[in-house]
């Protein structure tokens, strides 16, 4: 029977009919060359016609026996054929099963002498094989049954997923519960993560990437791209952040298979971490407030705190008043907004020479907000943005009000201003005093007098501190180095006089640090040391004298000038026919500023418009000196 198309022959029906073709040829050989043989003998021995026609009789009939003999041998090979190849196919099916895994079928005895005991080794074979491979089977039950049991019980959130982004079936019931899913095995992993379709395609993207690097880069760099770090579940309070850790599954020719993913839920973790954080915060704030304080004299935290106050109560009520306004475009939204700008800039400006970090944030928020306003609509009538902005004003008033109580503490809980008065100058009101006594109207009596309005004069060097902490931490946080001077430094000023100046001289001292004094690299660069600002008085005829003097880079008067062309201050056209003096008063107009990224020291262009307009309002001036990479000096005037 032969095979249908395409179905392929068994070896053992193969080599059966072999060896039945191969007994038909040899007896069919056999008898052709016995019927050869004999016809030639009778040929040879005939030695004339007559006798060669006598024995071609016997040649028929012996042929005739051959061919006989032929027919008569066909089955008899095929029995034997049979009972040679039987027991071989027999054997071949075995080891055919045996190849296809087959180990339980027995193998039968068949055959005689070397094949039964082929037989017999083909069956001892097939029983040890048998055994082995039911042991590895129950090996292979027991330790799946473990790592069940395992992924059941371990306290542990893991799963892993192919290249295909498909999960397999070794994930643990603490990660089910975690990711709240019943099943998990053959997901998509877009579905166990909620993955939209982006995040999906990244994921994609990165498997291509550790597919092509696994092996040149290190795995810490290739699981920091991964496209999910954290994941946010819930919202509100019963909201869990759960963070994910990646590890690469490799085969046997240690290529990517898979990628295990272990889950930990950091939802109580990050509460301790944030509750600790903002504890140090504040713990930071306090101690700030509190060295801040202390550093400073008694009535320069009173004059501070009631700056403070009276700023924060402006803005607030400015703020207030334009909600009020039912007209988005009144002219006096935009003024109050100004002046709240103004107002918000100054205290920024105070509280960091303080060093009262969280006052000054609070303040720099605030600032940013009036600033990022529209000046042709009403700025805060946003119900959102001026909610915000009182927000803010509300931590800022919080704020000061704890340096308040600080201060409060560290002064024994008393508002009162003491003023030690030194010995010698009592000792000269007790020496004019006898004087006097003695004569009424002597020249002492002018002195005596004169002598008692500077009783309350201090040296500038005590009345400094502040304006040097001040210029210290500008230079620290700009990455600077800074020396501040006095100059004389032990001449007594009128602290009432320095007050009237002190929102001038924060504003300048600050833009000294900030726009004159160069960065280190810069300054060895031009052959300079540290860099120097100096704070230095004077009082002639009637009038206090304050400079500011820094040996910084001066101001690029023409690229001042050039700023204020591209904002719309100045006309292109005008540009050239400035003078030197006419470019650098451009310093006081609002919103220009020599710097081009602001930040909580300086660069709003308000800093010397602010200082000038607080100088006008005393009744003095303020003029500026500059010397390109020499630096600048800023002199301040206002009547005693």
């Amino acid at each position: 029977m032969q095979p249908e198309s395409g179905e392929s022959v068994p070896s053992s029906l193969k080599f059966k009919e072999s060896i039945r073709a191969r007994l038909l040829v040899g007896f069919v050989l056999m008898m052709g060359a016995t019927l050869a043989i004999g016809s030639v003998s009778v040929l040879a021995v005939a030695s004339s016609r007559s006798a060669i026609l006598a024995d071609g009789t016997a040649i028929l009939v012996f042929s005739a026996v051959a061919m006989i003999g032929c027919f008569m041998a066909v089955p008899a090979s095929r029995r034997l054929a049979r009972r040679i190849t039987t027991p071989i196919s027999a054997l071949t099916e075995s080891a055919d099963r045996i190849a296809r895994g087959d180990y339980a079928t027995a193998i039968e005895a068949a055959g005689k002498g070397e094949l039964s005991l082929l037989t017999g080794s083909f069956e001892k074979m097939r029983r040890k094989i048998n055994e082995q491979m039911e042991d590895l089977q129950m090996q292979a039950e027991d330790k799946r049954r473990q790592a069940r049991t395992l992924l059941e019980n371990i306290d542990q959130g893991f799963f892993s997923f192919d290249l295909d982004l498909r999960i397999n079936e070794d994930c643990s019931r603490k990660a089910m519960a975690i990711l709240r899913m019943e099943k998990m095995e053959g997901r998509r992993l877009a579905e166990a993560l909620r993955l939209d379709l982006h995040q999906e395609g990244l994921f994609r993207d990165w498997l291509e990437i550790v597919r092509e690097s696994t092996s040149r880069l290190r795995w810490h760099k290739l699981s920091r791209l991964v496209p999910l770090q954290e994941l946010r579940m819930g919202e509100g309070e019963s909201s869990r952040l759960l963070q994910f850790e990646y590890r690469k599954i490799l085969n046997n020719r240690e290529r990517l298979s898979g990628i295990l993913v272990f889950i930990h839920d950091v939802t109580e973790s990050r509460k301790v971490e944030r509750r600790l954080s903002d504890e140090k915060i504040r713990h930071e704030h306090k101690v700030k407030i509190i060295l801040g304080v202390a550093r400073h004299t008694q009535e320069t935290m009173v004059a501070f705190l009631d700056d403070c106050s009276c700023r924060l109560l402006a803005i607030r009520q400015r703020l207030e008043a334009i909600q009020c306004r039912a007209s988005e475009t009144d002219p006096k939204n935009a003024v109050a907004m100004d002046e709240s700008f103004r107002d918000c800039h100054t205290v920024k400006g105070n509280s960091g020479a303080f060093g009262f970090d969280g006052l000054t944030q609070a303040a720099q928020e605030l600032e940013a907000l009036l600033e990022a306003r529209d000046p042709d609509k009403a700025p805060g009538l946003d119900p959102a943005g001026l909610a915000e902005m009182t927000r803010l004003v509300d931590s800022m008033s919080a704020e000061t009000e704890r340096i308040h109580e600080v201060h409060l503490l560290l002064s024994g809980n008393s508002e009162e201003v003491s003023v030690r008065l030194p010995e010698r100058k009592v000792a000269r009101i007790r020496e004019l005093a006898e004087m006097v006594g003695k004569q009424t109207l002597s020249p002492e009596m002018s002195d005596l007098i004169e002598t008692c309005k500077r009783l309350s004069y201090r040296s500038l060097e005590s009345l400094s501190g502040k304006y040097r902490e001040l210029v210290s931490r500008a230079a620290f946080k700009l990455g600077k180095t800074v020396e501040f001077t006095i100059s004389p430094l032990n001449i007594e000023v009128d602290p009432e006089a320095l007050l009237r100046v002190d929102e001038a001289l924060i504003h300048l001292l600050r833009n000294a640090v900030a726009h004159g004094i160069e960065l280190p690299e810069l300054r060895l660069r031009s052959g300079k040391g540290m860099g120097k600002v100096e704070l230095s008085y004077e009082r002639a005829s009637g009038t206090h004298i304050f400079m500011v003097r820094d040996d910084g880079q001066g101001v690029d008067t023409d690229a001042l000038a050039e700023k204020a062309v591209k904002k719309g201050i100045l006309p292109r056209a005008s540009f050239s026919g400035l003078g030197s003096k006419e470019k650098l008063n451009l310093l006081f107009h609002p919103g220009l500023s020599a710097t081009a990224m602001p930040d909580t020291l300086s660069g709003s262009g308000l800093g010397m418009s602010i200082a000038n307009d607080a100088v006008r309002a005393l009744g003095g001036s303020l003029s500026v000196e500059t010397h390109r990479g020499e630096g600048s000096r800023i002199t301040i005037s206002i009547p005693v």
